[in-house]
């Protein structure tokens, strides 16, 4: 069971000085181990005692880097973002059709699961709009570049707002689908097949000019 107390310290301990790239280097794990556990237990089920046995550091090791959740949030989102465009680059050029190459590695069984690895936009989605502003700006902005990636990557034949239309439908139904083929997985896995297989159908269908 996770504990949920976030506060500082209530004893002092011993300061131990580190090297500017090790403060780094923890600033990042924090980072990393942070956004494992949120996207495993959501931002209200893990507390920073959580974060920081997980990431092998102190209390003060966090606080160094973090003022608050709230902060850690903020950046954890920043990275998840970034994680996430990475991913959609990385898939776009896996095919020769960069788009069914997306939707087909995107909107699939494995991403459709719940893991360490998976992408976490499906889940912060459905929470971040209960998070303070700094982690919504993070996540909006993520999301621009996440679809202005898709948007290029769309026939020359269409106009600029069509292009930009369908890139935004094509990101935001590829998430959806996504969460809640996670949703069903566990109890409903014939539903969630469906909902990624159908999915996978109609967005094909989008980006090949047949919607």
């Amino acid at each position: 069971m996770y504990s949920l107390s976030w506060g500082p310290p209530r004893k002092k301990s011993r300061v131990v000085k580190v090297s500017k790239e090790q403060s780094n280097q923890n600033r990042i794990k924090l980072i990393e181990v942070a956004s494992r556990l949120f996207k495993l237990h959501g931002f209200d089920g893990v507390g920073v005692a959580d974060i920081g046995k997980a990431a092998g550091l102190t209390h003060g090791a966090l606080y160094a880097h973090f003022k608050s959740k709230d902060e850690l949030i903020a950046a954890v989102c920043l990275h998840s973002q970034s994680t996430s465009l990475d991913l959609f680059l990385e898939q776009m050029r896996t095919g020769g059709d960069p788009l069914n190459a997306l939707i087909d590695l995107y909107v699939s069984g494995e991403n459709g699961q719940l893991t360490p690895g998976s992408c976490a936009m499906p889940v912060y989605t459905g929470e971040i709009g209960r998070q303070q502003e700094a982690a919504q700006q993070n996540y909006a902005q993520g999301f621009a570049r996440i679809v202005k990636v898709v948007e290029e990557s769309m026939p020359s034949t269409w106009s600029t707002q069509e292009a930009r239309r369908k890139a935004v439908v094509l990101v935001v139904s590829m998430v959806g689908a996504v969460s809640m083929a996670r949703a069903t997985a566990k109890t409903c896995p014939a539903v969630s097949a469906e909902i990624l297989e159908s999915a996978r159908a109609e967005l094909k269908a989008i980006v090949g000019g047949r919607r």
